[in-house]
């Protein structure tokens, strides 16, 4: 088993984790008719992505279940370059890929297990079937 480097991050798991983006959210809601709680389990999905990306070097596929929140938060980009800064320490670049990366996002979710712990099945499903279209760029 290799061992995994963790980076430093401003802000703890808990505290990213904790982070509301309530304007955000209400927006993105109404967007694309995600009811609020829902976009809310997405959007927490995401947050652990995001650490991960900033807490582990490499370039990170997302799940599917929350690569179009991802992308929703870029366009919010006053917010989304705060967040990353004030919460990482970095920005977290976003690349589109042309073909999903099972291999990508199975390496990601390996990464996100040593650094969150368990999984939400529904946010990290297990098969590589689960990656979004999305990358982080090779330096998380």
């Amino acid at each position: 088993m290799s061992t995994l480097t963790v980076r430093w991050t401003p802000g703890s798991v808990a505290e990213v984790t904790a982070y509301r983006g309530e304007a955000f959210l209400a927006g993105y809601a109404e967007s694309p008719g995600v009811p609020v709680h829902e976009a809310g389990h997405r959007f927490d999905g995401l947050k652990q992505f995001l650490f991960v990306c900033a807490a582990t070097p490499g370039t990170h596929t997302p799940p599917d279940a929350v690569a179009g929140m991802w992308r929703s938060f870029l366009l919010s980009s006053r917010e989304y370059r705060q967040f990353c800064h004030a919460y990482l320490g970095r920005f977290v670049d976003h690349g589109t890929l042309e073909t999903p990366s099972g291999e990508g996002y199975l390496a990601t979710r390996r990464a996100a297990e040593r650094v969150l712990g368990r999984l939400d099945e529904e946010l990290w499903p297990t098969g590589g079937d689960g990656a979004g279209r999305d990358d982080s760029g090779p330096d998380g």
